[in-house]
């Protein structure tokens, strides 16, 4: 499938700013499941921008501005073409070890029903564990906007049983890792089938 991608992000200042550098992180990688066909990324400062590759495979800018603003417009557009994998990507590069990602965080520390909720959805493959795991946690934390801020943590989430995307994602992330399935936090786009803008980034 064919996807056209247009991203814009706008900073207004209430007072103008001397200095401000950006960590931009808007392109998207290509691998098994996905490919580039064009990709160009627009915000001040970003032709002298430095670029480096992250420790998790990010493609980054650092994007700085030296004069006098009160306003920061950064856009990227593109279009990426994607391949149905039934959720099982290959070929990303990530320098990080797997360890990292079975590491306990302040968002991801599993409370008691976290881990009941973990081991309840083990079944007989890694795949057929994580699958059971994402219908587990889309049960358990209903969907709901507004229910949850962006320093709730996945106990808090699953306690409440309301959330949004990135509670979702912070719950299937904690109890895959208490399974031992390294697990992280990825963010981007969300096909909704219609042409309406979105006012935020999906998580998964």
């Amino acid at each position: 499938m064919l996807i056209e991608v247009l991203h814009k992000t706008k900073y207004r200042y209430d007072c103008p700013a001397r200095y401000s550098i950006q960590s931009l992180r808007l392109e998207p990688p290509t691998f098994d499941a996905q490919r580039v066909v064009s990709w160009t990324v627009t915000a001040p400062g970003i032709e002298s921008g430095f670029r480096f590759v992250d420790c998790f495979g990010n493609a980054v800018v650092l994007a700085s501005i030296a004069t006098t603003h009160d306003s920061i417009e950064i856009e990227a557009r593109g279009v990426v073409e994607t391949l149905d994998c039934s959720g099982v990507a290959r070929g990303l590069s990530d320098a990080a070890p797997l360890r990292v990602y079975l590491r306990t965080t302040p968002k991801t520390a599993p409370s008691p029903a976290l881990i009941d909720l973990a081991r309840q959805a083990q079944r007989r493959t890694v795949l057929e564990t994580l699958h059971e795991l994402m219908q587990s946690v889309s049960e358990a934390v209903i969907y709901e906007i507004g229910t949850t801020h962006q320093h709730t943590t996945a106990t808090d989430a699953l306690a409440s049983g309301h959330g949004v995307c990135q509670d979702h994602a912070h719950v299937f992330i904690s109890a895959a890792r208490v399974l031992g399935i390294p697990a992280r936090y990825v963010n981007g786009y969300f096909l909704s089938g219609t042409l309406a803008p979105a006012e935020a980034h999906h998580a998964w």
